[in-house]
């Protein structure tokens, strides 16, 4: 005889396991395995439980995994946005070099590029943000960082921080201070936050009259 399974089990699943009839619901909330064994002809039920402790560890290490995704692709984010900026400042340096454009035909071109920018895509790609992306390349492109540059290559700094740290990091006009930030910030694990607040405690330059 086939099972029967009340209204107040929703039947997911049925199979056949060493000649008993198996039938998986969900009763309640809770997921429930039905066993029916031959008993004089007919099918009796036995429910079975499945271990809360079973779902939660398992549920622990799948949302584990899930979360660390989410990490992982946030840096990743973070960091593409950074080397896109750094890209875009090489653009636009490249360009007023090549035009020679005088002071005021820059702005205008840097202008006409933010609303073309800012009717194409989403907001945030205003005239200060590319006048940033700019000074941000002008920072840390190779040459101004020391770094043998090939002819016809293109040799790109090792960027590991968010865009909103290189925005506190480019305040520094001392190199060796921007790096020494940058490296603390990046084996640190500092947020932009902690970032600004050792820079405003002067950490570089306490540590420098240590080692004096």
């Amino acid at each position: 005889l086939a099972p029967v399974v009340t209204d107040a089990v929703a039947e997911t699943d049925t199979y056949v396991n060493d000649g008993l009839f198996y039938v998986d619901g969900v009763e309640d909330g809770q997921t429930i395995n039905y066993r029916f064994e031959p008993v004089g002809g007919c099918m009796a039920k036995n429910k079975e439980n499945v271990p809360a402790k079973a779902v939660e560890s398992l549920f622990n290490k799948v949302s584990n995994l899930i979360e660390q995704a989410r990490v992982r692709v946030a840096a990743a984010m973070n960091v593409a946005e950074v080397y896109t900026k750094y890209q875009i400042g090489r653009l636009i340096v490249e360009d007023e070099q090549k035009g020679k454009y005088r002071a005021e035909y820059g702005k205008q071109i840097l202008s006409k590029l933010s609303e073309r920018l800012l009717s194409t895509y989403e907001g945030g790609w205003t005239v200060d943000t590319l006048k940033r992306c700019r000074f941000f390349y002008r920072i840390y492109c190779p040459q101004q960082i020391g770094a043998t540059v090939l002819p016809q290559s293109e040799v790109l700094p090792d960027f590991t921080l968010s865009w909103s740290h290189y925005l506190v990091l480019m305040r520094i006009k001392n190199a060796d201070e921007r790096r020494f930030y940058e490296i603390e910030a990046t084996s640190g694990n500092w947020s932009v936050r902690e970032l600004q607040r050792q820079y405003g405690s002067s950490l570089y330059e306490r540590l420098a009259l240590a080692l004096c």
